[in-house]
């Protein structure tokens, strides 16, 4: 942990010196936004955001982080807005589709959600986050089996994925027992019948 700390302490150093030696750097603000969303710092990060869309309003990647930073906030509205628009300026951006479908699942809308995130999914097939948030979205729907899919697909990427093996428990949960297997009754002619009461009686005797 204090190594990761120490490379974003860097990582942000270099980028005060980019956005000092060009005010208008909007991708430099967005990376240095980016750090501090991967810390959870949401608040941190808008200032940035926002200086970077100012400078470039049509700049798809800082919308979507943006919109996600907005919708962990708990600003929805605002959050759909940003991804509405990324997702008009890129329709097969499967960043902005996964983050709306984000959106989507915190807002109970699974319908929806899974449409955006089988688009992403379709478009990057070893994309975590999107498989990630189709496994919680399954999950939600009590449907174990496909979420199953999704978290194995996450530990194939990453096998060291803890999120995914945790919640490969909650999946497996969901997932229906095995049925007991099928009896085969024996086939016509081949049930054993009991032999004439005379017949018998003529083998004890014997």
């Amino acid at each position: 942990a204090f190594g990761l700390q120490k490379r974003h302490d860097l990582a942000n150093a270099d980028l005060a010196r980019a956005i000092e030696i060009d005010p208008d750097n909007a991708e430099a603000y967005n990376f240095r936004a980016a750090i501090a969303i991967s810390l959870g710092r949401y608040d941190q990060a808008m200032p940035d955001l926002n200086a970077a869309l100012s400078r470039s309003p049509s700049y798809v990647l800082a919308l979507v982080n943006r919109g996600f930073a907005l919708a962990k906030k708990g600003e929805h509205v605002r959050a759909g807005t940003d991804l509405e628009q990324a997702i008009a300026l890129e329709p097969s951006n499967s960043q902005a589709l996964a983050v709306r479908g984000h959106l989507m699942r915190m807002q109970g809308r699974l319908a929806e959600a899974l449409a955006d995130l089988d688009r992403a999914v379709s478009l990057s097939p070893r994309y975590v986050f999107a498989l990630m948030e189709r496994a919680e979205a399954y999950i939600a729907r009590s449907n174990g089996e496909r979420a199953l899919a999704d978290l194995d697909r996450v530990l194939e990427v990453q096998p060291a994925n803890a999120l995914a093996n945790q919640r490969r428990e909650a999946a497996l949960a969901l997932k229906p027992p095995s049925p007991a297997p099928a009896v085969t009754p024996p086939p016509p002619g081949k049930i054993a019948q009991p032999r004439p009461r005379s017949e018998e009686h003529t083998s004890e005797l014997q």
